[in-house]
């Protein structure tokens, strides 16, 4: 009886402990990134040193892209309900992108005539919905992305419109995501605080270095990479969309995976 209630007494006590060396952890996980530092692994990391934003360089000239036509599509689509139109998709048939972006699309679009198709019709009503696609597509030596516009109106005091990027690297047709063009994910950091000098920023938790879906929308040329930010991600819809580039060569080259880019 004894040894039961000592055992039932270790047991809570070491419980306890846990619980307490877990919530100190919580607690300095939170605290760490309320200081804008990074969480690695049970490590606060602090970034790289933002003067280095000061010797950054900026891309002065923006990359040619492909463009797509106004040419009606097979995904292109009318109803009572629903108008639908998707631009020429010609424009990204050679990339590697190509499938990823039909199967958006095609997810986009199933989703957006459901939505239509049961809309409960009120006199507040607006019908026909209206859904866009537009394509612009940037290869370079070793990447390429195909940037996916939409444009959709459903009523109310304006549309909705965001801008979605597909990049593959063209050697392995696999996509590539941020984290896998940059030497490493603190990188995130000096970028938010160029994106911070150099863009009208309302909402800064859209360009936090905390999270790299922030910077999931870009596209590059041989020496530079361009982000992108939708509207109401950095700021009020009025502003539209807003891009900047940094060159990934010259005094940035240690920030970038240069596997992926040309040197000079």
């Amino acid at each position: 009886m004894k040894n039961s209630a000592l055992i039932i007494l270790v047991i809570a006590v070491a419980g306890g402990f846990f619980g307490w060396q877990l919530l100190q952890s919580k607690n300095k996980q939170i605290n760490c990134l309320s200081n804008g530092n990074s969480w690695v692994s049970g490590e606060c990391i602090n970034p790289p040193a933002i003067d280095s934003v000061e010797n950054i360089d900026t891309a002065t000239q923006e990359p040619e892209a492909v463009i797509g036509d106004n040419t009606l599509t097979e995904l292109s689509e009318k109803s009572d309900r629903y108008d639908i139109f998707v631009a020429d998709m010609d424009t990204f048939e050679t990339s590697p992108a190509k499938d990823a972006v039909i199967t958006y699309l095609e997810q986009q679009i199933n989703e957006f005539k459901s939505s239509a198709n049961n809309v409960e019709d009120t006199e507040f009503t607006f019908l026909p919905w209206t859904l866009e696609f537009s394509f612009e597509v940037h290869n370079a030596k070793n990447i390429s992305t195909v940037l996916v516009r939409s444009y959709e109106y459903t009523g109310g005091a304006h549309p909705n419109t965001s801008v979605q990027s597909f990049s593959y690297d063209v050697q392995t047709y696999l996509p590539l995501k941020i984290t896998e063009i940059i030497i490493s994910p603190d990188v995130l950091f000096t970028l938010a605080a160029l994106a911070d000098k150099e863009l009208d920023i309302d909402f800064p938790e859209g360009v936090s270095g905390n999270d790299p879906e922030n910077w999931s929308t870009w596209y590059s040329d041989d020496v530079s990479v361009t982000f992108v930010f939708s509207p109401y991600q950095i700021a009020a819809y009025a502003r539209g969309e807003q891009e900047f580039s940094v060159v990934t060569n010259g005094n940035n080259a240690k920030m970038f995976n240069q596997k992926y880019f040309a040197s000079e």
